[in-house]
């Protein structure tokens, strides 16, 4: 039986609360963010951050990324007080100030972009107490990650946009429609009538997107089993391994988890796992999104991997789904 979670994806949750809060300037005139990829920084007084709260900013925010081969936290938590905040720390990339009073009900999320330098994102906690705002963010830890995962997505995903190459644009436009934009690096693996293999590789890795069609017949076409089993089918004509009759599969060993998601107002099939290289000892994290193609009829799938033995996966892996976050198929 397939079972689906329904999120709504944090750009659109950033989108709506954004559009309610002021920015202080205009993004082109701010400052470039400080801090790297996947850094937040909570500013909170000494004493909270020793306390409960503190605790659980490190343990929500921490927390291991999903189906990654080894342990690798989701961000990593950086602190500072207030008074130092005030003086140096205010451009970093993503920021969680507290306040807490009598004049705040109840606990909540105050989200802004481009408070103090560009394609930043604030969150501000507000509750009435340090306690009841560690009772709020254990209880939300899962939306906190999605909408700074979402942020450094759309970062990476910007950046590469303003320099993308234009020659593997033109392909995917060309057989698909759509647009994407890759980064300088990567090159056209393999071109087929419904499918396509973009990828960066180097001497010690690989990162790419497999971008492919299939036709939608029932609902088992966006299943998990329905999606991996026209994965593999592909995969296996059109993505082959270092060795003859090797080739790239899904490994189900660990059950890849699918999850309804909505980005732009389109709904997704987001999909976690691992592959493998049949006949090989090669594998390593992979995530798709697939969407239904109502107007043809079919199924589009992207999915991002990559290859990187023995060094951390979950900033690579971050990057090269980023590409997938330019995809506009419905003018939004």
């Amino acid at each position: 039986m397939n079972i689906f979670k329904t999120l709504i994806i944090a750009l659109t949750l950033l989108a709506v609360t954004a559009g309610c809060n002021k920015k202080k300037s205009s993004s082109s005139s701010l400052p470039n963010p400080a801090g790297a990829i996947c850094d937040v920084l909570v500013v909170l007084n000494e004493e909270s951050w020793k306390a409960e709260l503190g605790k659980t900013y490190k343990e929500v925010l921490e927390d291991q990324y999903p189906y990654l081969p080894q342990a690798e936290p989701s961000f990593k938590v950086n602190h500072v007080t207030k008074d130092v905040f005030a003086s140096t720390a205010q451009k970093y990339r993503n920021l969680i100030i507290n306040k807490f009073g009598a004049e705040y009900k109840e606990p909540k999320f105050i989200i802004q972009k481009d408070v103090y330098a560009s394609s930043q994102v604030v969150i501000t906690v507000q509750a009435p107490s340090p306690q009841e705002a560690a009772i709020y963010v254990k209880e939300n830890g899962a939306r906190l990650r999605e909408i700074f995962d979402q942020t450094e997505k759309d970062r990476y995903a910007a950046v590469v946009k303003s320099s993308a190459l234009a020659e593997l644009t033109a392909a995917v436009k060309e057989k698909f429609g759509f647009e994407l934009f890759f980064p300088s690096g990567y090159a056209l693996r393999t071109s087929k009538p419904n499918f396509m293999w973009l990828s960066l590789e180097t001497n010690y890795s690989s990162q790419g997107l497999l971008i492919f069609t299939s036709p939608y017949k029932s609902e088992r076409d966006l299943s998990d089993k329905g999606i991996i089993a026209v994965t593999d089918e592909l995969m296996k004509q059109y993505v082959p391994g270092p060795s003859e009759g090797s080739y790239m599969i899904t490994e189900n060993m660990v059950p890849p988890k699918a999850e309804k998601v909505t980005y732009k107002g389109r709904e997704w099939v987001r999909m976690r796992g691992y592959w493998d290289v049949e006949k090989e000892f090669m594998g390593g994290p992979f995530i798709s999104y697939s969407t239904l193609i109502k107007e043809k009829n079919e199924v589009l799938t992207i999915r991002a991997y990559v290859y990187s033995p023995k060094k951390d996966k979950r900033k690579p892996l971050l990057q090269t789904e980023a590409i997938i976050f330019n995809l506009d198929l419905d003018g939004k």
